[in-house]
């Protein structure tokens, strides 16, 4: 098993809990996935993964516990704004009724072109998905707000501080 954030506590005392009263102390707070509304979420999961369901791991007398943490690193919020206004603009350029797997595409473009540029701009987003500023730049402060994109530098470019992977 390989732990990507690994962190281990020795307890100086004995506990006196056992791996099922433990067990089910954690069912309470099973991690769920983030829902469309939530920025992020944590809970306990199986340390063996699929092959157990339950939340404590006890081997020669050591419990072993596992916490998931999920974070959505841009807020579906302004995603759904951009891709309305994209929707929008096709529908009526195009008299067509715009699908579901044309909306999908839409949205991930956003985060393949902010991912695979390493720096953005307000500008650079206005270029790319022909937006006006105030709507680039409110999805350029979101993505700074979760820590996708650093803070401004000097000629207003942003490095990118997450890889493909994390988003």
């Amino acid at each position: 098993m390989i732990f990507k954030n690994a962190r281990i506590f020795r307890f100086t005392k004995p506990v006196q809990v056992t791996p099922e009263r433990l067990d089910e102390a954690l069912q309470g707070d099973a991690f769920q996935p983030c829902g469309p509304q939530d920025t992020s979420r944590q809970g306990w999961v199986a340390p063996l993964g699929k092959l157990s369901e339950q939340l404590v791991h006890a081997a020669n007398g050591y419990m072993l516990i596992c916490l998931q943490r999920q974070e959505k690193l841009l807020p579906s919020s302004v995603i759904n704004d951009y891709v309305s206004e994209r929707v929008d603009a096709i529908e009526h350029e195009q008299s067509r009724k715009v699908r579901r797997k044309e909306i999908t595409e839409i949205k991930e473009q956003v985060v393949r072109f902010v991912v695979g540029a390493g720096l953005v701009s307000i500008s650079g987003i206005q270029r790319k998905f022909k937006i006006g500023y105030n709507r680039s730049a409110n999805l350029v402060d979101a993505m700074e707000q979760n820590g996708v994109v650093s803070a401004a530098g000097h000629n207003g470019g942003r490095e990118v501080l997450v890889t493909a992977e994390e988003v």
